[in-house]
Formats: structure tokens, C-alpha cells, sequence
């Protein structure tokens, strides 16, 4: 693939630009492409996770937090700028407005991610100045938050491919990366106001991410779109959260991850995707933590009257959050083939919302509740 033509943007490619200096027009995708695979520089480390959940010292479930939309723009107008939300209970280090976090509300109890990283049985390395930290291997399936940007919104994409490192001398070049800071790049999907796909509304992409190798701080620096010649650059960089979803490694009491299915149900999603939907965000927003309680489905009545109503909110006008719980329950339904009550519990237990009245502040909270994993960076 020749190097592309370079334009600064605003927002990655996914809306109007914001600098119109540049000569070199956008190109729009023509179609959905399935990515390959390449291998990071930096080794990976697929962590081992010998439990999924964390839990207070009176062992309450806790579940992960991130900025809250909407709320976040009442407190900056009071307070200004970044400003501290919490105070980890085990280091009590501050955990500032744009961090994640995992709180238990019945004690009281927050944990940094770091502290977090420790209850999961994730490596916490206190490492020498001036060494590495491993990279943190993101598998297809896995959901990146981005931001919170002024509003405290964060911006849901889903990962097709693996991470790879980015060998280009002139897109390494045009990125301005830093001694120290890693560059990756993977192919992903979305929703947006902005863009979309020629023959799709959703948007797929080779988004482009830094990473600074001594602290493992992740950031979202570009997107090229497939069969285009122009890389989005953003006036800003993005942080980037990354949720892990729990079929990372087999188990005997979940089914194995079969990629090649689930990019087909990317594929096949995309094609069927709609327009983003304004209506829809409020709607979300308006029905905030709205959540699947599997002990309201007890009988395979109930379960197939539930997969019924799920398949009308599939074809809803989408927000970002519904792309990954379309698919991921979409794919459940084909990993199960003709077996729909299993399809849906599945979706009961590993992605119970409905994908267009969840926020992704609300989607954070209910996956960590489901044995996925929030890293605040690429941090192995």
C-alpha cells in the first residue's frame, strides 16, 4: 500500500475538518475490508487472567467507572478543567475526571486501575527508570473507549484485528512520534456522525494508536480509511481505554472465540448498519444504566420473547456503543446456530444491553459486571 496523503483534522476523519489549509481531499471507504494480521514490535503479553471480577474487601462486586456523559461539562463549568473525582483506597492516588476507575457504592471503596490490575491477577510492574513496559495484546472483539472529550463523552470503537506495528517511515514521520512512544495501528469499526463507509454507514478503518513504552499510556493519533490515499491526523490525540473481552483464552464454561465467524458478523452487520441516530443518543442517555437482568428471563418463553425485542433494537438508528453490542450479540446468535435460547443466554451473561439506549459510561459498568476487563492503556 503507497503512503498516503496527510491531512490534519479535528476529530480522526470522523466529521468536518477543522483545518482547511490542506489541499488533499478526503477519500470515502468503498466498501467493508477484513483486516490481516502483523506482529507488534514490542512483544505482547496476553494477561493472564485467573478471575474476571473485582471485589471489595467485604467482597461486593465492584464494577469499572468512566466520566458520565453529559455530567462531566455541569462540573468543569463549576470547577475548570481536569479536577479530582475519587481517591483510590489502597495508594490514595487522586483519580482525576478523565480516569476510569472501579467503585464498590455500598462501602464506599474506589481502586485506581493499577490497584485493580492487582485484584484481577494482571502483572503490576514498579519498574527502574528508563525501562519498558510489555504490550498489552488487544484481540478482535476487544472495545476501545476514547476521550472523555469536553462534554465527558467517550467514543466507542470495535477492534477487527489484532494490534501491528507500523513499519512506515513516512505515516511515523507525519505522526511525530516521540523517542519512546510505539506506534500501532488496527483495523476497526464504528459508528459516527461524521463518516461512513462508500457502501456502509458504519465506519471501518486502520485507526492508528501511540503508545508510550514507559508508562504504557495509550493514545488515538489517526484513521485511514480502507481504499483511500488520505490519513486523518487529529489536532489532538485521543486517550484510549480498551476493553477485554473474556474470550481471550479458552475455558470450559464459555464457548471458544472462533475470529473468523465474528468478522463475518462484522461484515454482515455493516452491510445491514443505518444511519447514526441523534434520537437515539438521547434516548440513551435518557435511559441511562438500563440493563438485561438475566433473572427476569427464567424460562425459554420469556428468553425468546427477549431475543424477539432484541433484534427490534438492531435495527434502531445507532449510537457508537451499539456497534460492539450489536455485533457480540449478534454473534452469539450465529456461534449457537439453530440453538436460540442459548444464543440468548449468552447475551444475558456476557452483553445484557440493548444496543441503542446504552451509553458508553453505562456499557463500561455493566461489561465489568460480565468478566470483561477495562485497562486503562496498552500496559501488558
Amino acid at each position: 500500500r503507497k503512503s498516503p496523503k496527510i491531512k490534519v483534522v479535528g476529530s480522526l476523519g470522523r466529521g468536518e475538518p477543522e483545518d482547511e489549509s490542506e489541499t488533499s481531499q478526503p477519500m470515502r471507504t468503498r466498501g467493508f475490508h477484513l483486516p490481516g494480521h502483523g506482529s507488534p514490535h514490542t512483544p505482547p503479553v496476553e494477561p493472564p487472567v485467573p478471575r474476571y471480577e473485582v471485589s471489595c474487601p467485604d467482597g461486593h462486586l465492584m464494577n469499572a467507572k468512566v466520566v458520565r456523559e453529559g455530567l462531566e461539562l455541569l462540573r468543569c463549568l463549576r470547577k475548570g478543567g481536569s479536577h479530582e473525582i475519587a481517591t483510590c483506597s489502597e495508594c490514595e492516588e487522586s483519580i482525576a475526571h478523565e480516569d476510569a476507575y472501579y467503585r464498590c457504592k455500598e462501602c464506599d471503596y474506589d481502586l485506581c486501575t493499577s490497584c485493580a490490575r492487582e485484584r484481577l491477577g494482571l502483572p503490576v510492574k514498579h519498574l527502574f527508570r528508563g525501562s519498558t513496559k510489555p504490550l498489552l495484546d488487544l484481540f478482535t472483539g476487544d472495545i476501545l473507549f476514547c476521550g472523555p472529550d469536553f462534554y465527558g463523552v467517550h467514543h466507542v470503537i470495535l477492534l477487527c484485528s489484532r494490534l501491528e506495528n507500523v513499519t512506515d517511515e513516512d505515516i511515523i514521520s507525519s505522526l511525530g512520534a516521540e523517542p519512546g512512544v510505539e506506534t500501532y495501528s488496527a483495523q476497526t469499526i464504528e459508528s459516527t456522525q461524521g463518516s461512513t463507509g462508500e457502501d456502509t454507514w458504519w465506519y471501518p478503518s486502520r485507526t492508528f494508536i501511540q503508545r508510550n513504552q514507559y508508562d504504557g499510556t495509550a493514545l488515538l493519533v489517526a484513521d485511514w480509511p480502507p481504499h483511500g490515499d488520505t490519513l486523518f491526523i487529529a489536532k489532538t490525540p485521543v486517550p484510549v481505554k480498551v476493553m477485554l473481552h473474556p474470550f481471550r483464552s479458552p475455558s470450559p464454561d464459555r464457548p471458544d472465540f472462533q475470529e473468523a465467524l465474528f468478522l463475518q458478523v462484522v461484515e454482515d452487520a455493516a452491510e445491514d448498519s443505518k444511519a447514526y441516530g441523534w434520537s437515539t443518543v438521547m434516548k440513551a442517555i435518557y435511559a441511562y444504566q438500563r440493563e438485561l437482568n438475566p433473572d427476569k428471563y427464567n424460562t425459554e418463553d420469556d428468553r425468546e420473547r427477549l431475543l424477539v425485542k432484541l433484534r427490534e433494537h438492531w435495527d434502531k438508528p445507532p449510537i457508537c456503543a451499539t456497534v460492539a453490542i450489536k455485533v457480540w450479540q449478534k454473534y452469539f446468535e450465529a456461534i449457537c446456530d439453530d440453538d436460540e435460547d442459548q444464543a440468548v443466554k449468552l447475551i444475558l451473561k456476557y452483553m445484557p444491553c440493548y444496543c441503542d439506549t446504552t451509553t458508553p459510561s453505562s456499557l463500561v459498568k455493566n461489561l465489568t459486571k460480565c468478566g470483561w476487563v477495562l485497562n486503562s492503556g496498552l500496559e501488558g
